[in-house]
């Protein structure tokens, strides 16, 4: 897999220009958690050479990544909490244009599953996750002041897999998996309440599927997945 990596880098000259990897470096630690995520800058005009960062020393996994309007990177991801024990923080980091902030948003249980980053049109942050101890689906935003946390469905083992995406007026909409019934859903925020539907039912014998949420212009949503039974997208 790093190798393959490697080679990227060496293509990067071949990759359009505004494109950022961004990925967890793997060594020695308990529970396989990595050591440190990092970011891999545009390729240089004049070199071609992609610019490696490491942005965080203490583990990043689940990681997702958005731009801002002025092209600078914000990322959420699970890190080891600081006090140590069983917990991990679902944190976002982002560049400010001369330094990278780092923000809790919530303590969870650790685990590798995914979040999902989004901004609106303030450049202002939300993200879906799964809340591990609760096994419910979280959703988060950020005000522009404080972080506000609400809870988008209980019935059973919901969010493992999640996509978020923001409609044209910046409410949030998420596809996520229901391992409890086996089924992937939508839920989408009308302003008030939280509605949700089943969009597919299927046996799931193995890991949670993979969950892409696209919003076409009139908002209308369309969904990738894997049918992890079948093995088939």
């Amino acid at each position: 897999m790093w190798r393959n990596f490697q080679a990227l880098l060496k293509l990067g000259i071949a990759l359009p220009l505004g494109m950022y990897l961004i990925f967890p470096r793997f060594f020695q630690k308990p529970m396989g958690y990595p050591t440190k995520i990092s970011l891999g800058f545009p390729p240089s005009l004049q070199t071609g050479a992609w610019r490696v960062e490491t942005i965080d020393t203490n583990g990043g996994s689940s990681l997702s990544f958005a731009l801002d309007s002025s092209s600078q990177p914000h990322i959420t991801y699970l890190r080891d909490n600081a006090s140590g024990g069983l917990s991990t923080d679902l944190r976002i980091i982002y560049f400010t244009g001369t330094k990278w902030q780092s923000r809790l948003i919530e303590e969870l249980a650790p685990s590798h599953v995914s979040t999902s980053l989004r901004l609106n049109k303030q450049d202002l942050p939300s993200v879906a996750y799964f809340r591990y101890w609760q096994r419910d689906l979280g959703y988060a935003y950020f005000d522009g002041t404080k972080w506000i946390k609400e809870i988008v469905d209980t019935e059973g083992n919901v969010g493992m897999s999640s996509s978020l995406r923001l409609d044209t007026k910046d409410l949030p909409r998420i596809a996520y998996w229901d391992d409890t019934n086996e089924r992937l859903k939508y839920a989408r925020f009308n302003g008030s309440d939280w509605v949700i539907g089943t969009v597919f039912d299927m046996t799931c014998s193995i890991a949670p599927p993979r969950v892409s949420l696209a919003l076409d212009s009139r908002n209308r949503p369309h969904i990738s997945f894997n049918d992890c039974g079948e093995r088939k997208l």
